[in-house]
């Protein structure tokens, strides 16, 4: 009774005990345009009651806040001659050194001299240059995202022309599907950062867009999208550009293990414990959903299974160099075999599926700091994708009653579907500033080697097909057929791009023009790309944009490899252009307002379900209005 007692008080004092454990805090500023140290910057840190402490930065740019409780802070930051920065809410931790980072601008006043101006910003700010729909969303509001659980794409739910429906975490922009989205982590290019995109079975599952991200909770630092109108630097895709940022370790040690019915997670942050210079953030997690569909009486679904590995690196060479590592494997199973389809009452879904793949990411980032104003970044990574999808088809309604699952008639392994990708890439990019502004140019060369195939056992009737199917009068159903249906795609190619782009600072006005060239291999085709974007401050709480440029699309692998006449398939066009604004009502309330046209040129479409043949006949435009308050 004594230690029942006793445990029931221990368990009670313990949170109170972890907030009684103070945390610290270290606040480094930066130039906004150079990202070089500020010095004798005054920095202010008040919590939840207003009560405030303030100091200076030193000479690296960095200011020390010890003894803080646990809780969620505004931190200030101004100096002479640049506007005043906010971090409105920034969560500090107890028993670790939470670190945060202010880019401050400088003030560039034609007018009368202003008392002061205020910019609310986070550690790190959106392309401004990107229209006013471009947002960012710091770790603290991944995290903190309503309906978003544990998934960081969810947690996008909201943005600017974003689209979710909340069964899958992919997402559509602007009436694109959820594979014309670009996607960047740590700014190498991985498209598949969601686990279940499924290329056979349930037809929501195929156009969803994947069910369950590869990122652990906190393990993305920061999320900056555009819904369109970014720069030169990025191409490939037109429906919108998410760049998500992994966080680094932490200026001390916090590990965590996480324990449920699914599976466990463990996360390691802090230093690497080797060299001083260098941080590690590390996480790993194993997940069988199969023993949560069996808790709550849906194991008809299937047992699916994912492992993800993240590893992170960052070391501090010197003054002038960095250099990180980055390493992900998110390895995943999916199986729905005759023992999941006899626990559908009602056999509405009596598909035999298995799926596996095998995800990896390895990358080096070195960035080295030139002149007093220069930084150039050379990325080198290696990615592989093996994804191996078979379907077959059992016929419960055929078992004796009462009879077992093994007792179920089924035919299996009936439609398969491999595709295997390696990719290498080097990506280098330099900005600096000159009288004009800022100016960048990049280069990428990729190599990839590609491996599909399409296999079918035999004739196989299908019940979803398009109107203009061939098919007999009065039938309601298609034939696949073997001679029509399998194909084989192997092709390796070098694609290489090069950008410009030269940002105008003319005081309240910002402009960027910037030209993208694109040799793509596969396409056997260049493409040239003109970016135009500006910004009008007509005061620090009212901006207008505009953004315009041509986008290019490269048609999937996949439907280059459903039918040998897509080999040839060329890529879409997208003409876009954008107008709006952003206007701070008061210190609470935002209104965001973008209006766009697209014209469309060279779309994919299917010609047949019944082939796999497609062709770049689409055309169109799309065109809305994005409205925001909040």
């Amino acid at each position: 009774m004594k230690v029942r007692t006793y445990l029931v008080l221990l368990t009670a004092l313990l949170p109170v005990l972890a907030l009684a454990e103070p945390g610290e805090l270290v606040v480094l500023t930066v130039d906004a345009e150079s990202s070089r140290a500020l010095p004798d910057v005054r920095i202010e840190v008040t919590d939840r009651e207003g009560r405030s402490t303030s100091a200076s930065t030193d000479s690296s740019g960095g200011a020390r806040f010890a003894g803080l409780e646990e809780g969620f802070y505004l931190v200030e930051a101004s100096a002479e001659g640049r506007a005043i920065v906010q971090e409105p809410v920034y969560r500090v931790v107890a028993r670790r050194v939470s670190v945060l980072e202010l880019q401050l601008p400088m003030l560039e006043l034609t007018g009368p001299v202003l008392e002061e101006v205020l910019v609310v910003a986070r550690a790190r700010q959106a392309d401004s240059l990107s229209g006013v729909s471009s947002s960012f969303r710091n770790r603290e509001e991944l995290r903190n995202a309503v309906g978003a659980g544990a998934d960081v794409m969810r947690a996008l739910d909201g943005l600017p022309g974003l689209a979710s429906d909340g069964a899958f975490a992919g997402f559509t922009v602007r009436g694109r599907g959820p594979r014309n989205n670009l996607i960047f982590v740590d700014d190498f290019p991985l498209d598949k950062v969601v686990h279940f995109d499924q290329t056979i079975g349930e037809e929501d599952d195929i156009v969803g867009g994947g069910r369950f991200s590869i990122f652990a909770p906190n393990s993305v630092a920061g999320a900056e999208f555009s819904p369109g109108g970014w720069g030169a630097a990025y191409g490939g895709r037109s429906g919108s550009l998410l760049r998500l940022e992994l966080a680094e370790g932490g200026l001390t040690p916090v590990t965590s293990l996480r324990l449920d019915i699914a599976g466990a997670e463990f996360t390691y942050d802090g230093p690497s414990g080797i060299s001083e210079d260098t941080s590690v953030f590390f996480t790993a997690r194993r997940f069988d959903f199969g023993n949560v569909f069996k808790l709550i009486d849906q194991e008809d679904i299937g047992t699916p299974k994912v492992t993800d590995i993240i590893l992170k690196t960052t070391t501090r060479l010197s003054e002038r160099d960095e250099l990180q590592f980055l390493l992900i494997d998110a390895p995943e199973d999916y199986t729905r075999d005759l023992d999941n389809v006899a626990e559908d009452e009602d056999f509405d879904d009596t598909s035999l599926i298995s799926a596996e793949q095998d995800l990896s990411l390895f990358g080096v980032t070195w960035r080295r700091r030139v002149g007093d104003t220069g930084e150039w970044t050379n990325r080198l990574y290696l990615r592989s994708s093996d994804k191996n999808s078979t379907q077959g088809e059992a016929f419960p309604d055929l078992a004796p009653p009462g009879a077992g699952s093994s007792a179920i008639p089924a035919r299996e392994d009936i439609f398969t579907i491999l595709e295997d990708e390696q990719e290498i890439g080097w990506r280098s990019d330099f900005t600096t500033l000159n009288r004009f502004g800022e100016f960048s140019t990049g280069l990428r060369v990729v190599n990839l080697d590609a491996d599909f195939e399409t296999l079918l056992d035999g004739p196989w009737i299908r019940y979803v097909y398009e109107s203009d199917d061939p098919r007999p009068p009065n039938q309601d159903f298609i034939v696949w057929l073997p001679e029509v249906i399998e194909s084989r795609y192997s092709e390796s190619g070098t694609n290489v791009t090069a950008y410009a782009e030269q940002v105008f600072d003319l005081g309240r006005f910002e402009l960027r023009p910037g030209l993208r060239v694109d040799r793509d291999a596969f396409a056997d085709d260049t493409f040239i790309s003109p970016r135009f974007s500006a910004t009008y401050a007509v005061a620090p709480d009212l901006r207008f944009s505009f953004t315009s440029g041509i986008y290019y699309e490269s048609p999937p692998l996949l439907v280059r490899a459903a039918n040998p006449d897509n080999f040839d398939l060329t890529n879409e066009e997208i003409a876009h252009v954008a107008f709006g604004f952003d206007y701070d009502i008061n210190e609470q309330w935002n209104v965001m307002l973008e209006a766009y046209y697209q014209e469309l040129d060279d779309l994919v479409v299917d010609q047949s379900r019944a082939s796999g043949r497609a062709l770049n006949a689409g055309e169109g435009d799309n065109s809305g209005i994005d409205l925001v308050v909040q």
